[in-house]
C-alpha cells in the first residue's frame, strides 16, 4: 500500500500495483509492464506504507485505520496506525443479530441431526423447536 504526500500533506493511500491508478487530481497512470518501483512511484509523490496488523476487537471496542508519519514531513516513514474506538449501538446491534442467528442454526444442525439420525423428537417443545428451525432454515436458503 502507498500514499500520496505533497506540499507536507498526506493523502489517499492506494495499490498503485493495480492496472491502473489515479492521483488525486484524477491523472490516470498505466502500469509498466513490469511493476512500479518505489523509485518511480516517489517521483509521483506515492511513498510505501509500513504495515500493521490490526489488533483483534474486544467485546466493546475495535479500531480505526489512519496513516501518519513517525517523522513530521518525511513520507518514507508513514506507517498504518490502528486507534481503539467504541462501538456504536448499530455495531453492537448488528452482533447480536448474528451471535442470535449463529445460536439459532446451531440449535437447527443438531435437530436435523437428530432427526436424520432416526432419533425422535418426543416432546411438544422438541417438535415446535424442529419445526421453527426447519422454517427458518426453509427461508435462509430463499434467494
Amino acid at each position: 500500500m502507498y500514499v500520496e504526500y505533497s506540499n507536507n500533506t498526506l493523502g489517499e493511500t492506494r495499490n498503485p500495483q493495480q492496472v491502473e491508478t489515479k492521483l488525486s487530481d484524477g491523472t490516470a497512470l498505466g502500469r509498466p509492464a513490469d511493476g512500479w518501483q518505489d523509485r518511480q512511484l516517489e517521483t509521483l509523490g506515492l511513498y510505501p506504507v509500513a504495515h500493521v496488523d490490526m489488533p483483534d476487537d474486544t467485546a466493546t471496542a475495535t479500531h480505526v485505520r489512519t496513516v501518519e508519519l513517525g517523522t513530521p514531513g518525511d513520507p518514507t516513514t508513514a506507517t498504518v496506525v490502528w486507534t481503539a474506538r467504541d462501538f456504536t449501538a448499530e455495531e453492537l446491534a448488528d452482533q447480536a443479530a448474528s451471535a442470535e442467528t449463529a445460536a439459532a442454526k446451531d440449535v437447527l444442525n443438531v435437530l436435523i441431526a437428530d432427526v436424520a439420525s432416526g432419533n425422535q423428537i418426543s416432546t411438544q417443545a422438541g417438535v415446535v423447536s424442529a419445526l421453527r428451525a426447519l422454517a427458518e432454515r426453509a427461508a435462509d436458503d430463499t434467494p
